[in-house]
């Protein structure tokens, strides 16, 4: 049973990874095919998640993302594999759009033609010129997750309509009626988002070793900007950029979710808090880039590894019966989740704690080497 649910979700693997060869197909730069990448497997996320939750399952939505077609094979439940035919067809299209592709850019170029700048810089801080490197992945970012959230809002309502038996019934008024079922999915929704924010603070704290490995930095830094200035202006916009995001997400699940109560402004304000107190939790995924930057520059794209790692923490930590000490690694653990629970102040002073901890000690290594390229 283990293999064909593993060989259901390898099926998607496949998929996604025919998309990221088109989309590195139509990026000029590595960056942007990652973040086209992103795009993609949260759309997917969305798509079966939306689909669901509106049309009951599986809905048509989740008939258009590969996330849904790995799950409606149902290897525990049914058996049903000719599903396994949508994912090899889509392969099967991708692999050969990203071949055509290829054949019709030149060597280094991207489908996708990258805008040129101004012909005279008008930038005179490194803080300047952080923002104009990271505003574009941030503001896509930003209007990203607002718009998930606002779906997701928009759809909370209607969790109470797939509770059919009476047993259950009885059992969610026991636990506070079917507001806090409501609650409930609102603040996994919001944990969700959070965790994916984590991918936005990787992405743009690692421009620090893109710039690096480029040449980039070494031409700066032969001006007067310090080594300690200019990266602290990248790691100021993405902890800066990310609390934006979050604050966007809570935001908008809480417009979504009003809109639908009559009480939008209410909503707006809970859930915007809801938001905001799983900003310390990504503010550690930017420690985490920060240090590996500073100390080991080559190894910057563990990174990504480590969320994946605490990702599979809090999904399977509980199925798969892993001592308390193991999940709590994951500082995504250790963020309240609102509405519907207190705010463990400790808890979040710690994930501050060691989100400065790293930052500092990333920075104490990137000032004690020397550039790589």
């Amino acid at each position: 049973m283990l293999f064909r649910s593993g060989l259901c979700w390898a099926l998607a693997g496949i998929v996604f990874s025919a998309a990221a060869g088109v989309a590195a197909q139509l990026a000029q730069s590595h960056r942007v095919a990652i973040g086209l990448g992103v795009l993609a497997v949260a759309a997917a996320y969305l798509l079966r998640a939306v689909g669901d939750l509106v049309d009951g399952n599986p809905g048509w939505l989740s008939w258009l993302s590969p996330i849904g077609w790995s799950q409606q094979i149902r290897p525990f439940a049914g058996d049903r594999w000719w599903v396994a035919l949508i994912p090899l067809l889509a392969t099967l299209v991708l692999v050969p759009v990203a071949t055509v592709l290829r054949s019709h850019r030149d060597l280094g170029s991207g489908i996708l033609p990258d805008r040129l700048g101004p012909a005279r810089g008008r930038m005179g801080t490194v803080d300047g010129l952080a923002w104009r490197l990271q505003r574009g992945q941030l503001i896509a970012w930003s209007a990203g997750m607002a718009a998930m959230g606002f779906i997701l809002g928009s759809v909370a309502e209607n969790v109470t309509g797939f509770v059919t038996s009476d047993q259950m019934r009885q059992y969610i008024e026991l636990l506070g009626g079917e507001k806090a079922l409501v609650d409930a999915f609102l603040a996994a929704e919001v944990s969700i988002l959070g965790t994916i924010t984590g991918l936005a603070a990787i992405a743009t704290e690692s421009r620090l070793r893109g710039e690096e490995s480029s040449g980039h930095a070494e031409l700066l830094l032969s001006t007067p900007a310090s080594r300690l200035a200019w990266a602290m202006s990248h790691v100021l916009m993405s902890l800066a950029g990310v609390a934006v995001v979050l604050v966007l997400a809570g935001a908008a699940i809480g417009l979504g979710h009003g809109m639908g109560t009559g009480d939008p402004f209410g909503e707006m304000a809970r859930m915007t808090w809801a938001g905001v107190v799983h900003i310390p939790a990504v503010w550690v995924m930017t420690g985490i880039v920060v240090v590996l930057w500073g100390w080991v520059p080559r190894a910057t794209a563990v990174a990504w590894g480590v969320w994946v790692a605490f990702l599979m923490l809090g999904e399977l930590g509980a199925l798969l019966d892993l001592p308390a000490w193991v999940m709590n690694l994951s500082p995504f653990a250790h963020s309240p989740q609102l509405p519907g629970s207190e705010v463990d102040v400790i808890a979040l002073g710690g994930l501050l704690l060691v989100a400065a901890a790293l930052i500092v000690a990333g920075l104490v290594g990137w000032r004690r080497r020397d550039l790589h390229p």
